[in-house]
C-alpha cells in the first residue's frame, strides 16, 4: 500500500516535467499562436467522429433472424 502511495506521489510531483526539445517547444508555441489549417480541421473532426463511435458504439437494431418469426414467408 505504501509503495502505491509513494508511486502516486512521484507521478504527481513529476508531472509535466518531461524533456521537450527546442524544436518541440517551437512547434508548440506555433500551434498556440496560429489557427488550424483547413486540412487540420478536417483531421480534427474525423478524429472526433472516430472517438465518438469508439466510445459510444451504435447498437444494431434487433430483428428476427429466425425464419419462423418472420411474417413475410409465403
Amino acid at each position: 500500500m505504501l509503495r502505491h502511495i509513494n508511486r502516486l506521489y512521484k507521478l504527481w510531483k513529476n508531472q509535466k516535467k518531461h524533456y521537450q526539445s527546442p524544436v518541440q517547444r517551437l512547434l508548440d508555441h506555433w500551434d498556440k499562436n496560429h489557427p488550424l489549417s483547413r486540412s487540420q480541421k478536417q483531421e480534427f473532426t474525423k478524429a472526433q467522429r472516430v472517438g465518438r463511435l469508439r466510445d459510444q458504439p451504435l447498437k444494431p437494431e434487433k430483428h428476427a433472424t429466425n425464419w419462423l418469426d418472420q411474417d413475410d414467408i409465403q
